[in-house]
């Protein structure tokens, strides 16, 4: 009998020290992974961008949702000069990502606006439109994009997006009347009023 209890305690002994292994595992994988992240936060406060969008990259395989991490890994890299690693993170993020709308239109700035990259950030601004084809951001985007490119015949569809929801309605029928002849310079527009000739 004293053997036999000896074993059932050992045995509720290792039980236990079992479940307190896989809790502390849980608990301690939770903890890591929300740690890493808003300590590449605070090194993003800190303007220590190699520090913050190496902690996020860390970060990211282990979060179940790891666009987060991406994006600011992305937001790191952009902030210190880097746009093609910027560009590298936030083709990491998912169509399911939070932030996969708000990245794909950064990815498409970056291109546009630091890289002169207009084919690449074509693709990013339709990567957009295939997450919210309707964001009203997305399609007066596309209208100035594809209006810079002289392609006003394919702008037509967002521009008409735009007059439908009253936004711009002076500039947007100017350049629909003007087609293909479109001046697709906006700030060249603002002084043109609806009443001018």
């Amino acid at each position: 009998i004293g053997t036999e209890m000896a074993w059932q305690r050992r045995s509720i002994v290792a039980i236990a020290i079992v479940v307190a292994a896989i809790m502390f595992g849980l608990w301690s994988t939770f903890a890591l992974r929300t740690a890493s992240l808003s300590y590449a936060e605070a090194a993003l406060r800190r303007r220590d961008y190699d520090e913050a969008e190496r902690l996020a990259v860390l970060a990211a395989p282990r979060l179940s949702r790891p666009g987060e991490a991406w994006f600011l890994a992305a937001r790191a890299a952009k902030n210190d000069g880097r746009p093609r690693d910027a560009l590298c993170h936030l083709s990491n993020l998912s169509d399911r990502d939070n932030e996969a709308l708000l990245g794909r239109m950064i990815g498409a700035d970056l291109c546009l606006s630091t890289l002169n990259e207009f084919s690449e950030c074509e693709q990013w601004l339709k990567a957009a439109e295939q997450v919210s084809p309707h964001d009203p951001r997305v399609v007066e985007t596309l209208g100035f994009f594809l209006g810079l490119c002289g392609r006003s015949t394919e702008a037509e569809p967002y521009r008409l997006a735009m007059l439908s929801e009253g936004r711009e309605a002076a500039t947007m029928l100017w350049l629909l009347c003007l087609g293909d002849d479109a001046i697709e310079n906006t700030e060249l527009l603002s002084g043109v009023s609806p009443a001018s000739d």
